[in-house]
C-alpha cells in the first residue's frame, strides 16, 4: 500500500516548512511501515493509495480530520489532515511538534 503526503492549501501565514524533498522521504518511509489492516483490505484492494493532504488551521488544539474521499477510478483514497498551527508554532521544537500532529493523524487512517 502506498501513502502519499502532499501540502495542501493552509490558511494565510500558517506554513509549514516542509519541503517537498521532505514529503517524498515521509512518503516513501511510511509506505515501507503501514500494514493495510484486514477491514481495509476488505473494503479496498492493495493497489489504493492513501493520499493526506496536510493543511494547517489556526483556532484549534487538535487535529481534524476530513475524509476520506474515495476516487475508484484513481484507486485514491484522500484525507485532509488539519494540524493545529497555533500549538505548533507555540512548541519549544515546533517542526518536531508538527511530525508528532503529522503521525497522530495517519495512525487512525489505516483502520
Amino acid at each position: 500500500m502506498k501513502i502519499d503526503v502532499s501540502r495542501g492549501c493552509s490558511e494565510p501565514g500558517a506554513e509549514l516548512p516542509f519541503s517537498w524533498k521532505m514529503r517524498a522521504y515521509l512518503d516513501k518511509e511510511l509506505s515501507v511501515l503501514v500494514d493495510p489492516s484486514p477491514r481495509f483490505q476488505r473494503k479496498y484492494d492493495l493497489e489504493y493509495t492513501i493520499c493526506i493532504w496536510m493543511r494547517t488551521k489556526t483556532g484549534i488544539e487538535s487535529n481534524e480530520i476530513d475524509g476520506p474521499g474515495v476516487r475508484r477510478k484513481a484507486k485514491n483514497l484522500e484525507f485532509a489532515l488539519l494540524l493545529p498551527f497555533d500549538v505548533i508554532l507555540r512548541a519549544d521544537d515546533g517542526p518536531r511538534c508538527a511530525l508528532r500532529f503529522l503521525f497522530d493523524g495517519i495512525r487512525p487512517l489505516n483502520t
